[in-house]
């Protein structure tokens, strides 16, 4: 069910992250930072402009997003690792389709569980972008679709 493989094009950067090598995410308030739930133009090239396959893409992702949204909000907490591993197969098929934030977000997490030394609070703040941000890409993913 998951489309792990399917990344044609690798993004040079995920979004929310600095190019200089600076990898703590930005906050930019500017109107031209604006980064929209999905990417559309990236999915489109991804599909070779195929809007069969698009459609198909993103209701794949929109189960696995489903999914992930399930795991990190259910009722028993669960540790950073798990999170992390979590983060690790939802960010892959988030660069596919173009939802680049959901990538930045559950990138953060993988560094936060690779860093040894994450407080309960960054952990908190970053699950919790991970999941607002999926919830964006899944009202997105319903407007395209209907």
């Amino acid at each position: 069910m998951f489309f792990h493989s399917v990344q044609l094009i690798k993004a040079d950067r995920v979004a929310g992250e600095r190019s200089t090598g600076d990898q703590s995410p930005m906050l930019d308030s500017s109107p031209a930072a604006y980064d929209p739930p999905l990417d559309l133009v990236h999915l489109s090239r991804q599909c070779l402009g195929d809007h069969e396959l698009e459609g198909e893409l993103l209701g794949m992702f929109r189960l696995q997003a489903q999914a992930v949204v399930a795991e990190l909000s259910g009722s028993a907490p669960l540790p950073l690792q798990s999170k992390a591993r979590i983060a690790h197969k939802i960010c892959g098929s988030a660069l596919a389709v173009g939802a680049h934030r959901v990538a930045g977000a559950a990138s953060h997490i993988e560094k936060l569980a690779s860093s040894n030394g994450a407080d309960e609070s960054a952990e908190s703040l970053a699950t919790t972008e991970l999941l607002s941000s999926l919830a964006e890409v899944l009202v997105e993913i319903a407007r395209i679709r209907g």
